[in-house]
Order: C-alpha cells, then structure tokens, then sequence
C-alpha cells in the first residue's frame, strides 16, 4: 500500500521533469454554460480596494412532493427571495475577497417549511512571491435540510426541517514554478444541528450528528502539454463526533461511537481526445477506519471520468461517470458508494439565451445496513440574459428514489421561474 501511494505521488513529478513543454494559456474552446457575454454580465461598482458585486433573485418554485413522501403527497408553492454581495479586492499582493448570500423562502400552504438560509465568506490572501500565495478561507453558514437527503430519515416525522450550522476555517499554500504547482491546505468544520420535533411534541435528538471535521490535503498537478495536465489529489481526514452524556429524562442518545480516520487518494489526467473532445480522468483509494467496530471499515476503490465533446460552436455535450464514498448518519451504516451517470446538452440559441438539458441515473449502496437507493433525474432549463442587469431563467425537472427500504421511496416534479436583479 505503501509504494503505491508513493508512486502516486511521484508520476506528476516524473512527467513535470520528463516533458519539454512549456506551460501555456489554455486555448481550447470553452464549453457553451461556461462562456460569459460581456454585454450581459454585471460590471460592479468599485468601493476603495474592491470591485463589489450586488444581486437579488426572486424565484417561484411549484413542488408536487414538498415531504419527499411515497403516499399522501403534499404540493405547495415556495416563494423565494435571494440576495446576494460579493467583494473581489484588487491588490494583487495582498488583500481579502468575501461573499454573503441569502436564501428566504416562504411557503404558501404549509408555513412550518419557511427557512431562512445564508453564507457568508471572507477570503485573505497574501501573494509572498511570485511562486508562493498564501491564503485563509472562514466560512459561516446556516442550511436547512432537505427533505430529500437520507440522512434526513429521522426526521420525516419532524413538524419543521431540521436546521444545522456549519463553520469552517481552512488554510492553504499554493507554490507554482514552471509547468508544476503543489498545494497544501489544512481545514477544520464544526457542524451543529438544532433538535427537532414532531406534531405529537416528542424531541428529535439530533446532538449525536454534532462533529468537527478536520482534513489535511495535497495537490500536485503539472501541466505536460498546453492542453494537458497531470495531477495527484490526496486527503487526510479525521471525524470527531461530540455527543453528550446519556440522559434519560432527556432522552439524549448514547449509541455507538461514529468517529473514524482515513484518507483518499488519486491521479488524474486532463487531456484533449480530439480537437473537439475534452477529457478529465482520475482514479484513486479510500479508505477509513471506525472507532467503535459497529461500524464497517470502509476500503474502496474511486474515480471518475468526464467527457466535454464541442459538437458545434453553439452546442456542448457533457458526459460524466463517478464513484464516490460518502459518509452517512443512518443508523449501524458508516457511509454509502455513490455511483452516477449523467449527461447534459447545452444549446447557446442565442448570445443570451442558453438551453440546456440534463438526465441522469445513480445508485447509493449503504455499507454496514442492507439499504440500496437507485435514482432518476431529468430537466430542462432556458436562460435568458436580457442585459447586464436582469436575468431570467425558467425550468423544470423529476426527479425519482427507488429503494429497498419502502418508505424511502418518492417522486416528485418542479417547476421554477426567477429573475436576478444584478448590478
């Protein structure tokens, strides 16, 4: 095991010595989502030191499955109101990016949904030198959880969506010479869910799922051509699970110990297939292991491969296939392998109006329970850039679980109309 992380580690290095190729801007084609139209993008303000950037985007949404249910579905209208701020500072040796946004949503039927989201973001960043920029990232956030998540099963029955806090510091060191550059990053994430409850007044427990989440992570990627890139990714992670004592009165719950450690690694390429066909590929190991021997260790192999073919200057194709290990708080699981395959067609009608449509099929296969959920996504969406102040976007889309555990069973359509107020 050993020599096969060192060998992962040393191939981006062997390629960055043994290529003759000089590291150049990349020239290729930019897929039809990614391009950007000066004469409909928002241009700022400048405040001092930064560029500022301020929006606001009012959404209707129509969901037929508000609860995510296999029976007695429920449908409702959610208004949605999102603003959002975003400051670039424009010293290039040191400074500070930051961004807040918000999400406020208020449904017409059943108001015990209503949320009010936000995140917010400050970025330092010190350029040492030329090769060497250091940089700090905090993050603070507060998210509801969807009714749609399987780690959500304990609170089907709760009366409100369960509300949870994440805060985030990350550091990170980005050294780039040549054709090479290696970044290091070190993260450390507490997240905290409020108890619930449901309509007959019991309390959902929900201390046990608080955690710090630290992770140590390396970067090495170097470009052996002016299209192509070789790199290794590699992370270290830790789980801290914080759960108070057992208290009866309370109720407070006292199960196994979920904690673990582990790390993942992989090697990727980014390569050009033909003059039209882009790819990235990568393949790698994780593995983790679990404090308390309820839970499965988990050992799996991972990787994914991506597939950008410019059909025409105004029509792009993106293929996607992945396999991933993603933690879980279902109860005896310790995480699940998420396999998808996705497609999306993008059509630019327009200089400022985009089509797109995307399908997609995926299986998550729980490790420690007997649990599969296979499911189905499709939709359509158009955006509409009117000028460099509003935008507008319409879409629909199905989505479908199909699992072994009945009651996680559902399907539900939506359909979404907004427009965004930029400046």
């Amino acid at each position: 095991m050993h020599f096969w992380r060192l060998l992962l580690v040393a191939l981006p290095l062997f390629f960055c010595s043994a290529s003759g190729h000089a590291a150049q801007h990349k020239t290729q084609d930019i897929p039809v989502i990614q391009r950007t139209q000066p004469r409909v993008e928002a241009t700022g303000g400048k405040l001092g030191g930064f560029m500022l950037y301020p929006s606001v985007e009012l959404l209707e949404n129509l969901d037929s499955n508000i609860y995510a249910r296999k029976t007695d579905r429920n449908s409702d209208f959610i208004t949605r109101i999102q603003p959002g701020l975003k400051l670039n500072g424009l010293n290039k040796r040191y400074g500070a990016h930051a961004a807040f946004s918000a999400d406020h949503g208020v449904y017409k039927r059943f108001s015990k949904e209503n949320f009010t989201d936000y995140y917010a973001r400050i970025l330092p960043y010190w350029v040492l030198k030329k090769t060497i920029t250091l940089k700090a990232e905090l993050v603070r956030e507060r998210l509801h959880q969807q009714r749609t998540d399987p780690d959500a099963v304990r609170n089907t029955a709760a009366i409100e969506a369960t509300l949870f806090d994440r805060t985030a510091l990350k550091l990170s060191g980005l050294y780039q010479r040549g054709r090479m550059a290696l970044t290091l990053g070190a993260e450390r994430a507490y997240i905290d869910f409020d108890n619930g409850s449901t309509a007959g007044g019991q309390t959902i427990i929900n201390d046990d799922r608080n955690r710090f989440e630290n992770n140590l992570t390396a970067d090495i990627a170097c470009d052996i051509t002016d299209r192509s890139t070789v790199y290794w990714r590699s992370q270290w992670l830790n789980r801290d699970y914080k759960r108070p004592d057992f208290d009866p009165v309370a109720a407070l719950y006292n199960g196994a110990e979920r904690d673990s450690n582990g790390m993942q690694s992989l090697i990727g390429l980014r390569f050009p297939l033909t003059s039209l066909v882009s790819a990235d590929a990568n393949i790698g190991y994780r593995h983790q292991n679990f404090s308390d021997t309820s839970y499965k260790d988990v050992g799996i192999g991972i990787g994914h491969i991506g597939l950008t073919w410019l059909a025409t200057r105004l029509t792009t194709l993106e293929l996607n296939a992945s396999r991933d290990v993603i933690e879980t708080n279902q109860r005896n699981a310790s995480a699940f392998t998420d396999n998808r395959l996705a497609a999306t067609v993008s059509h630019e009608l327009r200089r400022n109006l985009i089509l797109q449509a995307t399908g997609g099929i995926g299986t998550n296969d729980y490790i420690g329970i007997d649990r599969t959920d296979d499911y189905r996504i499709a939709g359509v969406a158009a955006v509409y850039k009117m000028n460099r102040y509003v935008h507008w976007r319409v879409a629909y889309d199905a989505d479908t679980r199909s699992s072994n555990v009945d009651a996680a069973d559902y399907t539900r359509h939506r359909v979404f109309l907004s427009s965004r107020v930029q400046f």
